[in-house]
């Protein structure tokens, strides 16, 4: 039995990987795909107009029309909405920060699950924080501990500077969880002038965590 994708997912894979979501067009979203599709459109029909002119009504002037709908259509939806970003327009509507953090940590529990970690046991989790000066690190991490997080430290980012603030928290890594204790973490980073930072699972005792997802900002709730 061929493992090989078939055409129809091959056509669905490539659709998910366009990342077109009508649902969060802006006006000028609809402008570019509207404006694209005619232009799609209009190719089409000269295209299929001569091969009808010249070989009369078949299939193969039908698939020509198809093809060339398609191909036009998305090469200038791309080009366009490339080009209209570039110049500081929004195609799509800015999701909502709580809802992207939500997405990510799903994704990075599904690829969890299917490295091996058991998502019904508790584990260690750190949650970093980034700050710009160690003195508010240390407030944050002060702060951290007097809300009984026992395992709290504080290293410096050679990358981006400043310093990384890591609490560990046991829990299930349930995406509830993940969500609630992210989110309370953040919340106090914020008082202190930081930002809520990805989180991760320590490999070894020690060890510095990989982090699953990485954020810019993800304590504006």
């Amino acid at each position: 039995m061929s493992t090989k994708p078939d055409i129809a997912e091959r056509i669905g894979s490539t659709i998910n990987e366009l990342d077109i979501d009508f649902s969060r067009f802006t006006m000028t979203g609809w402008c570019v795909s509207l404006a694209s599709l005619g232009a799609g459109g209009g190719a089409a029909f000269l295209a299929s107009f001569a091969m009808v002119r010249r070989n009369g009504v078949n299939l193969v002037a039908g698939m020509v029309f198809f093809a060339t709908m398609v191909a036009v259509t998305t090469v200038l939806f791309l080009v366009l909405r490339w080009a209209i970003e570039r110049a500081g327009f929004a195609v799509t509507k800015s999701q909502d920060a709580g809802m992207d953090r939500s997405h990510a940590n799903r994704d990075a529990l599904e690829r969890m699950a299917n490295a091996g970690m058991n998502r019904n046991s508790i584990v260690p989790v750190d949650f970093c924080h980034h700050f710009h000066s160690k003195a508010d690190a240390q407030k944050m991490a002060s702060e951290a501990r007097q809300q009984s997080f026992q395992a709290v430290s504080i290293e410096p980012n050679d990358a981006m500077g400043g310093y990384d603030v890591y609490v560990q928290a046991d829990l299930v890594p349930t995406l509830d969880n993940i969500n609630t204790m992210e989110g309370r973490l953040a919340k106090i980073a914020k008082q202190h002038n930081g930002v809520a930072d990805g989180w991760g699972v320590r490999q070894k005792k020690g060890i510095k965590p990989i982090l699953l997802r990485t954020l810019t900002d993800s304590s504006s709730e």
